[in-house]
């Protein structure tokens, strides 16, 4: 499976993106908060993977590795395409820039290598993909306006959701073949 050229139809996904953690990641000055937030929405939909695709662990054991980088490599040991995984792999990596290197900003360089990890998955994904949330605390850019911050929240929950949504990915690429 490739995820290139996947026509998923209308898939509903099992998990849901906390959508007002997502919003508090956008309109939050502080990058350091942005960046905890994304990371804390991929530990969650890893380890929501995982409950559903590891069967070979009672169910009260799966998704229970400690750390992301964990869960990810028990995801890519039970199936899951590395380019699936290397959004949330990058995430990984630049949170711990912030947590054990001292970084406080989001660069453009983690922005734009975030979002090609994203475009191995979706090649339409850039400039012109937009994000819209109502509501009163509302967002409504095109990546090609964002900052860079906004840019890699973008990119973020676009692999977060990639990840959450493997295992109905899975089911409807292996329908088709």
């Amino acid at each position: 499976m490739t995820g290139n050229g996947l026509d998923l139809g209308n898939l509903t996904m099992s998990f849901e993106i906390d959508m007002k953690r997502l919003i508090s990641a956008l309109l939050t000055e502080d990058d350091i908060g942005t960046m905890l937030r994304c990371h804390y929405e991929a530990e969650r939909a890893a380890r929501h993977a995982l409950r559903l695709i590891d069967d070979s662990l009672p169910l009260a054991r799966r998704g229970m590795q400690k750390y992301l980088s964990q869960m990810l490599n028990r995801l890519e040991m039970l199936g899951v395409p590395p380019h699936f995984l290397a959004p949330l792999r990058t995430l990984n990596s630049h949170r711990n820039s912030f947590g054990h290197r001292g970084q406080e900003l989001i660069t453009d360089k983690q922005a734009s290598d975030l979002m090609n990890t994203v475009r191995r998955i979706t090649p339409g994904f850039g400039e012109h993909w937009r994000l819209t949330v109502h509501g009163k605390r509302a967002f409504d850019k095109t990546y090609g306006e964002a900052t860079t911050k906004e840019r890699y929240v973008m990119s973020a929950c676009t692999g977060v959701t990639f990840i959450g949504a493997f295992p109905e990915i899975a089911r409807v690429a292996a329908a088709k073949t």
